[in-house]
């Protein structure tokens, strides 16, 4: 009976918006468009991980920006509840930017936006940069909004060291597991070369601290009804796509040293918003003003706003006040 009415029951996460899979390469990847899309304004927002799930980021922030505007939502090859059979060589940045291409065509040819505006969200900025990179993308886009972003892993793995070590020292200092976090400091000042096995150490020693959430209470949220009752996949995610993108993706320390935009983000001339948690232990806050200064933007049209009671995830954690920067931002350009 239970199961019955579970199959039976009818939500808004399945009635709300339009929904379809956008077939490429092997990948089938399921598209969500929620929101106000008579507007004549439409936000793809590209996920971070990378492999996470959107659905993870859903809540008050995107629900207030959809009163605005359309929002698009998609789970990237291999993320979330993106299904299909993807070929693991079909796991590489430039294969992400063709299938982030054919979701704003996508966007572009059912809905027809008078503007089109990217929202990147950690690795999403790493996509989204590369997106921009190309002369005739960016004329498909008219602005970048860039959240606790990465443009840079090689820059950015140093600023991560310098954050661990930190934050580390203020544990030793205040007597806290004293043990555990000298020998985090010791490492970071071992200065360990980057490589994907000293990341995944960074992010193992880094567990314990509040670099994804600034209020260690908050978590994401994951309901019953957005996990079965939506037209999203949980078997997809929770059998299938597990880590799949990361594993199949940095296939070698060498792809970590492609992933470095600074010297090239000049090319970027649009409106660029740069929101950040100012207490983010995964792209640390100086990150916020490299990215400013390595965007070609006219300084008249690109800003950085932080949240100071934010660490990665600021529209979860200040969801009004993260909401409010978009819409300012947006309205500047629409």
């Amino acid at each position: 009976m239970l199961f019955s009415t579970v199959i039976g029951a009818c939500s808004s996460e399945q009635t709300d918006g339009d929904f379809m899979f956008l077939r490429n390469k092997g990948a089938d990847m399921p598209v969500r468009v929620l929101g106000n899309t008579g507007s004549g304004v439409m936000l793809v927002w590209l996920t971070g991980g990378p492999g996470d799930l959107t659905l993870l980021d859903l809540g008050e922030a995107t629900d207030r920006i959809e009163a605005h505007y359309g929002m698009t939502f998609w789970d990237q090859r291999g993320s979330g509840s993106a299904q299909g059979n993807a070929a693991p060589e079909t796991f590489t940045l430039a294969q992400f930017v063709e299938d982030t291409d054919k979701v704003i065509d996508l966007v572009r040819h059912l809905y027809e936006p008078r503007k089109l505006f990217l929202i990147g969200h950690s690795w999403g900025v790493t996509l989204g940069t590369a997106y921009l990179l190309d002369a005739q993308r960016r004329m498909k886009v008219d602005g970048f909004i860039d959240v606790d972003g990465n443009h840079d892993v090689p820059l950015l793995y140093g600023m991560k060291l310098d954050w661990l070590h930190d934050y580390a020292a203020d544990q030793v200092a205040a007597g806290k597991d004293v043990k555990y976090w000298d020998e985090v400091r010791r490492w970071c000042e071992s200065d360990p070369p980057l490589s994907r096995a000293n990341l995944h150490k960074l992010e193992d020693y880094r567990e314990p601290s509040n670099a994804l959430f600034y209020d260690p209470d908050d978590d994401f949220e994951v309901t019953f009804e957005r996990i079965f009752l939506s037209p999203d996949s949980a078997p997809a995610y929770l059998f299938v796509n597990a880590s799949n993108v990361e594993e199949n993706l940095y296939h070698s320390d060498d792809v970590l040293f492609e992933m470095s935009f600074s010297d090239d983000m000049g090319v970027i001339t649009l409106p660029v918003a740069i929101l950040w948690g100012e207490h983010d232990g995964i792209v640390p806050l100086p990150a916020a003003q490299a990215a400013y200064d390595s965007f070609g933007t006219p300084p008249e049209d690109k800003r950085i706003v932080t949240f100071q009671h934010s660490a990665h995830e600021p529209f979860l954690e200040e969801p009004r006040a993260f909401a409010d920067a978009v819409i300012d931002f947006v309205e500047d350009y629409r």
